[in-house]
């Protein structure tokens, strides 16, 4: 009976496996790029579940089913960071930046290497694992 079992689990994960590769197809199909990977990280935020013993195990679960995508979704729902980001570096004048979930680091790279290079001290602060 464990065998059978085992045999009629193996099979209905290739044939999920099957149905969401044909769906990812017709989704592909219907609708641009820019939104499927905008509604894949809305569900990696909202739905993928988080698996893990360790803090370290849960959050690496919880980002990497979202991390393709995470800084382009994020964009989009941080109107003005960019303008922000160039008032801190327009004051930079050898001061201290201190990025409060920066994980990604994501504003250093918009203000660009010689704006960050002119702060006197740059710390980013984050979740860690």
């Amino acid at each position: 009976a464990t065998m059978a079992a085992a045999m009629l689990q193996d099979t209905a994960a290739a044939v999920g496996r099957k149905l969401l590769m044909m769906l990812r197809t017709v989704l592909h199909a219907i609708f641009p790029a820019a939104w499927l990977q905008e509604i894949g990280t809305l569900y990696a935020i909202a739905a993928h579940p988080v698996r893990g013993e360790t803090h370290k195990e849960r959050l690496e679960s919880f980002y990497t089913a979202q991390a393709s995508g995470y800084d382009a979704f994020r964009k989009r729902l941080l109107q003005g960071r960019e303008q922000m980001i160039q008032e801190v570096v327009d004051r930079a004048d050898g001061g201290i930046w201190v990025d409060m979930g920066g994980g990604t680091a994501a504003n250093l790279e918009m203000a660009g290497d010689c704006a960050v290079m002119s702060f006197a001290k740059v710390y980013i602060v984050d979740l860690c694992v």
